[in-house]
């Protein structure tokens, strides 16, 4: 059933990842123009021209744990006649989206080791890195909806 809170909760937490791929996450002055660091890959960017664009461990890394944490997110919405999966899933994408900001933080911080001394100065944006907070949170949520919806089934059959 899409219309219970846990299902929106659970869609918040996917589109909160999803947005990660659209952001950068770090955006530095160097000698060889803007160092940029995304999702995917990091490089340096000077006048709309890419050059010298790397890809780590930590940028496939961090794309996959994303794709996972939305599938997951995305998938459990449907379990909503099996609950206690559903809230199995839900707690495991909590744990998910703690490792991707892990990943995240890390991988942004090697990439900035390796640009090395051509790194003037630099920006976090500080939006990437909540997201995935922002998505544990959600899931959070969702999975105590879960648990209430569940106690509500197991309360409406003793009635009976």
């Amino acid at each position: 059933m899409l219309q219970r809170s846990q299902s929106l909760y659970l869609l918040a937490s996917a589109l909160g990842v999803s947005f990660l791929f659209l952001l950068n996450l770090y955006i530095g002055e160097g000698s060889f123009g803007n160092f940029v660091v995304n999702l995917s890959r990091s490089f340096y960017e000077d006048r709309g021209v890419i050059t010298s664009p790397e890809t780590s461990i930590y940028n496939t890394l961090g794309i996959i744990i994303s794709i996972v944490s939305i599938v997951l997110s995305v998938g459990t919405i449907f379990l909503f006649k099996n609950r206690p999966l559903q809230a199995k899933l839900a707690k495991f994408s909590m744990i998910i989206n703690l490792a991707l900001l892990v990943v995240l933080v890390y991988g942004v911080e090697q990439a900035i080791e390796g640009a090395g001394s051509a790194l003037i100065s630099g920006n976090y944006n500080y939006i990437s890195f909540i997201l995935p907070v922002f998505a544990t949170v959600s899931n959070y949520i969702a999975f105590k909806n879960i648990l209430k919806d569940e106690a509500l089934v197991r309360a409406s059959d003793r009635l009976r």
